[in-house]
């Protein structure tokens, strides 16, 4: 079963799974309880959680339009879990690369570059001030490492390529936004992007 680990922040952990699954069934619901951990329903996300503690775990899947019904019950069917459908999930999902993580083992996760094209269209969508402001935060903190990583770079340029004009759109527009939302110019950012070829050049 291929599930990826997408944030670790405040003790709460949302992982990622590709849906309809159709590998061997399984119910995660119950090995997670089976561990110490509470099943919970959230009505603000309609799925299902799993708390032990302040230590939280919720399921997602990437959303694309309509007709998600079905696929939510395939999870629940063959995983005995709840999912709830985001959008743009797909590009963490199909860039990860696996850590080695200390009494854990192999984990996968999205890789820096597709953490970075994702969350700047995200951070565009956002309402709330405060998430956009951490969006924003958590990518220029990234980008100040990709900085080193020409490879990294290069893989930013090309997710963005690959996907539709439209969200690459709105990762670019979600950029010209930035200083405003971080009361800074954001020069890390600005360097990857301008070495990944998707802005003219790099204005710092």
């Amino acid at each position: 079963m291929s599930v990826q680990f997408l944030r670790n922040a405040h003790l709460d952990v949302d992982l990622a799974v590709r849906v309809p699954y159709s590998g061997k069934q399984v119910s995660i619901a119950d090995i997670l309880k089976s561990m110490g951990f509470e099943e919970q329903f959230d009505y603000h996300s309609n799925v299902f959680v799993y708390r032990c503690d302040d230590f939280v775990v919720e399921f997602l899947q990437d959303r694309q339009g309509n007709g998600q019904q079905r696929k939510r019950d395939d999870a629940v069917k063959n995983l005995g879990i709840t999912t709830q459908a985001l959008p743009y999930l797909k590009i963490l999902l199909d860039n990860p690369t696996v850590l080695e993580a200390r009494d854990i083992g192999k984990v996968c996760v999205p890789s820096m570059s597709a953490f970075v094209v994702h969350k700047l269209i995200v951070a565009d969508a956002r309402r709330n001030a405060a998430k956009k402001y951490k969006d924003y935060r958590q990518v220029e903190s990234v980008c100040k490492t990709l900085c080193k990583l020409p490879a990294e770079i290069s893989a930013v340029g090309k997710i963005a390529s690959g996907i539709h004009k439209t969200r690459r759109g709105k990762m670019l527009h979600s950029f010209a936004q930035m200083a405003r939302h971080i009361g800074q110019e954001p020069k890390a950012t600005a360097h990857v992007l301008a070495a990944a070829g998707l802005i003219s050049s790099d204005p710092n």
